[in-house]
């Protein structure tokens, strides 16, 4: 914990802070941190989770099930899937930033938490440029946009505006 005053570190149970004596309020200062504990003990983690899993699934499919035969009608997209399979990686390294971060009541650990959604939101977009480009002409945007990309592109918007708001009424905890 931190003195709200002074910024030092507070030791747990302390009354008074051992730097400037500001008596010590209580850690969340009043606020209801619901859904920072929802973030930092399950959703970022199962971020990680899922960026961790979809990378690998990725280069797993690369060279096996229909990936070798699509890829030599469509070159293009294996770049594609290999931007997918490095961005959902970058992204759980991202997510378990946030999450240490964030539980440490860091002013970092909101900026990485926008940072993660809106990797999501320019990896879904990169995405679709680069198949679409692969497969320009065989297919079109329609065939390549599926009801999950925009859930997943709509929901991470919503994400971002929303933990934005959230954190900036919390901004006085982080330091």
């Amino acid at each position: 914990m931190r003195c709200i005053e002074c910024g030092k570190p507070v030791p747990e149970g302390a009354a008074f802070c051992p730097a400037c004596g500001k008596a010590v309020e209580d850690k969340y200062q009043g606020f209801s941190m619901g859904w920072y504990k929802f973030l930092i003990n399950f959703a970022l983690w199962l971020s990680v989770l899922a960026g961790l899993v979809g990378g690998v699934s990725v280069f797993a499919t690369l060279g096996g099930g229909n990936g070798p035969a699509l890829y030599d009608a469509f070159p293009g997209l294996e770049l594609a899937s290999v931007v997918r399979g490095c961005w959902s990686l970058g992204q759980a390294v991202l997510a378990f930033a946030a999450a240490v971060q964030l539980r440490a009541l860091r002013k970092s650990g909101p900026i990485l938490l926008y940072v993660l959604y809106a990797a999501g939101i320019l990896g879904g977009i990169l995405y679709l440029a680069l198949a679409a480009g692969a497969v320009s002409g065989a297919l079109s945007w329609t065939d390549l946009v599926d009801g999950r990309s925009v859930l997943s592109f709509c929901l991470s918007v919503l994400m971002l505006i929303l933990n934005v708001v959230y954190f900036k009424k919390r901004a006085v905890l982080f330091r």
